[in-house]
This record gives structure tokens, sequence and C-alpha cells, in this order.
């Protein structure tokens, strides 16, 4: 599928290390030329090869592809408000990025029990359980943490 969508492909490349051709390989891709037009937001991959990006980059692929994620969210929010008698309560809809990434599955955990971080990324896991912490804190003191 032709896109033009921005992402984070290539800045996920460098940070791991592995060049197209072994991204390539790893995708079962005979031509480095189509991790390229990944790469360069020219086609779209199809959910199974983002969700192998995920795996090859340990990065969620709505981090991958944040511009994409961020508008779908956009959309969504759009229909809410204009649909709003037709769902349910505000429960069932995150508020924002924040609250997302902290009820998200911890990435971090099966990042630390795979390889040793970089700083910048014990940097984020230190954030992030604090977060968590904070959070769980509130629920015990009866404060929803997330409450606008």
């Amino acid at each position: 599928m032709e896109t033009n969508i921005k992402n984070n492909l290539w800045q996920a490349r460098q940070r791991s290390g592995l060049e197209r051709k072994q991204v390539g390989f790893l995708l079962s891709k005979k031509s480095i030329d189509e991790i390229s037009r990944y790469e360069r937001g020219v086609y779209l991959p199809s959910l199974k090869t983002a969700l192998k990006f995920e795996i090859i980059y340990q990065t969620p692929v709505r981090l991958l592809f944040q511009e994409l994620f961020e508008q779908s969210r956009r959309e969504i929010s759009e229909i809410k408000e204009r649909q709003a008698n037709s769902l349910p309560g505000d429960r069932w809809f995150v508020k924002d990025a924040e609250q997302l990434k902290q009820e998200e599955f911890c990435f971090y955990a099966e990042l630390l029990k795979s390889r040793v971080p970089s700083s910048p990324e014990l940097e984020a896991v230190t954030k992030h359980t604090i977060a968590l912490i904070n959070a769980v804190s509130d629920y015990k003191q009866g404060r929803k943490p997330f409450s606008a």
C-alpha cells in the first residue's frame, strides 16, 4: 500500500545497529528496497510486518508509527465527541497519551529480560516504573490517578 506516513523505522534501525540487509533477512525480504520504502513512508507495512518491526526493534508499533497513531487517536476522539450519545461513558476511552503509556503492557520489563538496556532506555524504565508506583499508590489511597 502506498502512503506518505512519517514513521520512526529508520531511527529504530539506527538505534538497533542493524543494517537494512539484516532487517530484510529477518523479514524474509529478498531486497533491501522494500525496507527503504517502509522507512521513507512510501509503503505502509501490513499489520504482520509492522508487528515484526516491533519485535526486531523492541519498540511498540504505536511508537514506530507515532504520527499514524496520533492521527488515528484524533479521528477516534472526534467520532467519540460527535457520537457521544451512541457510546458508553468516558471510562472506556483513554484520555491522553500519558495515560495510555502507563496502561499499556510494560514492554520495558521485556527489554530488561532480553538484554542490557542503554542509559536512555534505563532512564525511560525508571520514569515508567515511578509513574506506575505512583498510580498504584493513588489507587490504594482512593484517588483516581487518571482523572481529569
